[in-house]
């Protein structure tokens, strides 16, 4: 059986590629939570 988790946060980024980078950087500077979401290697 698989197990789950739940996590909080105020902004998502979907994809790792420099505008998403770029954008989550701007936002924890704001002082927002922020989770990257990607499948390949950060920054790709």
């Amino acid at each position: 059986m698989m197990e789950f988790s739940t996590l909080t946060t105020d902004v998502l980024i979907i994809d790792s590629g420099g505008a998403g980078l770029r954008a989550a950087i701007k936002a924890k500077r704001h002082g927002t939570s922020v989770i990257v979401v990607t499948n390949g290697k950060l920054g790709k």
